[in-house]
């Protein structure tokens, strides 16, 4: 599984002790600096196969740097994400072992939040036994969020993973009581987009233990309506249901476009998160 925190040392260096063709991602600075390359393609940096253990250690090395928002004008805060996004082009499996490697201590992290999830849905249904071991070993990890949401959204374009994905988003809810509300909220987020009307017990006992967050899913009454268990209630006799987010997001090598969320809305998820956490810890 994942390293320790001692692992992410993030020394700040120049890239020593990689090879020159590695050590260059320290040279391009911001995502965009990408599009002076042919479509975007690391590869054309001389980078390939051979380069992928590098890569992967680059990116624990550096990772840390993009926990402090002072480092971002620095070619090192970057140099994480061109390592990451690089072994997507050149190792997909070994892309999505290091982003996993990676999303515990950068839950927040925008770039690697949604690199990960588009990675994710390109492997498709043969990397979802990777995600329920990862969430079945460390369902609140601070990932957690991501992992189930992936999960959904191969799902969603492979629905014949639909059933595989609904019974291992049931499996972790089942541990709601143990479970944050947060990662609750996400699973039966999963679950009403895959119209999972199986799992309404499952969900209700979550929502009988007061585990869900509210914010991001709504209430037992909403996530009914969802599931077309229950009619919407006629205008003005009941609040409107909660908008929930669409994690949807898509890679572009280029770097100039990233999220479809609202700032404020995910800021609103990260202050949940928080919160949480917090509880957690009483």
């Amino acid at each position: 599984m994942a390293e320790t925190d001692e692992d992410l040392k993030g020394l700040g260096g120049r890239g020593e002790g990689y090879s020159a063709v590695v050590a260059q991602l320290l040279r391009l600075e911001t995502p965009e600096a990408m599009e002076g390359l042919p479509d975007g393609d690391y590869r054309a940096l001389g980078l390939g196969e051979a380069h992928v253990d590098e890569l992967r250690a680059f990116a624990r090395e550096y990772a840390p740097l993009r926990l402090d928002s002072k480092n971002w004008n620095s070619p090192e805060y970057w140099a994480a994400a061109h390592a990451w996004r690089a072994l997507t082009q050149i190792d997909i499996e070994a892309a999505v072992e290091t982003m996993l490697d990676l999303l515990p201590r950068l839950a927040d992290d925008e770039w690697l939040h949604s690199d990960f999830l588009e990675v994710a849905q390109r492997i498709g249904p043969a990397q979802l036994p990777r995600l329920r071991a990862f969430l079945e070993e460390e369902a609140n990890a601070p990932a957690s969020d991501a992992v189930t949401t992936a999960q959904t959204l191969i799902a969603e374009q492979h629905p014949e993973a639909r059933d595989e994905v609904v019974a291992a988003l049931v499996q972790i809810l089942e541990r709601a009581k143990t479970n944050s509300e947060w990662l609750n909220a996400v699973l039966i987020d999963g679950l009403i987009r895959l119209k999972a009307v199986e799992a309404a017990d499952v969900i209700e006992r979550a929502y009988a233990a007061d585990a869900v967050d509210p914010i991001f899913v709504g209430d037992w009454e909403d996530v009914q309506v969802e599931l077309g268990l229950k009619d919407r209630p006629p205008s003005g006799q009941s609040s409107p249901l909660l908008p929930r987010v669409s994690n949807r997001s898509h890679l572009e090598p280029s770097g100039t476009s990233k999220k479809s969320v609202s700032a404020s809305r995910r800021q609103m998820q990260k202050q949940s998160r928080k919160q949480n956490r917090k509880s957690k810890r009483k």
